[in-house]
């Protein structure tokens, strides 16, 4: 068993997984994502990107289905105290900071 998981990008929720359930976490990932489709996760033809990064100018699609697969993948109460081991996720600041 891991003493630690870091996660970046789609890492970062499957190393999540990992961190809450290290026992069961290659079967219950291996199983959730046979399921996911693209389109769960990036909804919408090109039109609706486009009009999305028109509106948001950070992104092309809506936070909420992945948003959905995070839930189902964890809960939708559980924090970083819920885990049974050391976890970390990279992540980045997309949008356009206001220059003073």
């Amino acid at each position: 068993m891991p003493d630690l998981v870091i996660g970046t990008s789609v890492g970062s929720l499957n190393g999540a997984v990992i961190a809450f359930n290290p026992e069961g976490a290659a079967n219950r990932l291996s199983h959730a994502w046979a399921r996911i489709t693209r389109n769960q996760i990036f909804p919408g033809g090109l039109l609706a990107q486009g009009r999305t990064l028109q509106r948001s100018k950070t992104h092309l699609f809506p936070n909420t289905g992945l948003a959905d697969v995070i839930v189902d993948f964890l809960g939708a109460t559980t924090t970083f105290d819920a885990l049974s081991l050391p976890f970390a996720a990279v992540a980045m600041d997309v949008a356009p900071q206001a220059h003073t």
